[in-house]
């Protein structure tokens, strides 16, 4: 496949006056992303692979040209270079180990979104990518059933859909839970405990200086001990991924 012919094409290239930011992003990211003249039937598999998902990344980001190029414009010059030399680059990198096609979405969700957040720190992206690049399209269902307000289907739906066991939904669970996305409400409820006690000490020891205090107190959230609620981390990692 001749990827920079399929930029030009995906984007249009050639039915534009000048080249816009992203397609030049992507011309001359992808020009050397994929080895030449492997011969492996392996690295020759998996070469095809990272094409194609290059190729649904450029797709995915076309969708939104508008709306990135929108963000790329508001950069200043060392945030912009920061966003094209290092980041797409990075994103770029995840993309071609992408094993399943319905995820470039998402990867290209986080990309377009990283570019107009407020402070960008490599360690917290690349957190983010990597329990990305561990979860699978099922995974990334269950959890977004966590996300109360926007969910659109029910574990019962995905039990239907996807033909599996309640005992293979628990092990996705155990999984997300692993990879602190999400946590037990019992483990919940006893840091809701520990922060209240915390909370009591600093009262009374404001109240001993003769010192004004108020006492903060968290109310205990509700349903079943053996429940499951999003983690600080796991709604940081949605609203990357699947907010806009």
């Amino acid at each position: 496949m001749d990827l920079r012919r399929k930029v030009e094409d995906i984007f249009d290239i050639a039915a534009q006056p000048t080249v816009d930011i992203v397609s030049s992003m992507f011309l001359e990211g992808v020009a050397g992303s994929v080895v030449q003249g492997v011969t492996s039937a392996m690295l020759a598999y998996k070469q095809k692979r990272s094409e194609r998902m290059i190729e649904e990344f450029m797709i995915e980001t076309r969708k939104r040209q508008q709306e990135l190029e929108e963000k790329l414009i508001e950069l200043d010059e060392e945030r912009f270079i920061e966003i094209k030399g290092k980041y797409f680059g990075l994103v770029l990198d995840y993309v071609m180990e992408t094993k399943q096609e319905e995820k470039i979405k998402y990867i290209t969700n986080g990309f377009i979104n990283l570019t107009s957040m407020e402070k960008l720190q490599e360690d917290v992206i690349l957190i983010y990518y990597d329990i990305l690049d561990e979860l699978n399209i099922l995974d990334i269902r269950v959890l977004k059933l966590y996300d109360y307000f926007s969910r659109s289907e029910s574990y019962v739906d995905i039990l239907k859909d996807a033909n599996i066991s309640y005992d293979q939904y628990a092990l996705i669970q155990n999984k997300l839970e692993r990879l602190g996305l999400i946590e037990s409400k019992a483990q919940s409820k006893y840091d809701e405990l520990f922060d209240n006690v915390k909370n009591m000490g600093d009262y009374l020891v404001k109240l001993s200086n003769g010192k004004k205090a108020t006492l903060k107190f968290k109310k205990s959230s509700s349903g079943s001990m053996n429940s499951f609620v999003l983690t600080k981390l796991g709604r940081q990692f949605l609203d990357f991924f699947t907010g806009d």
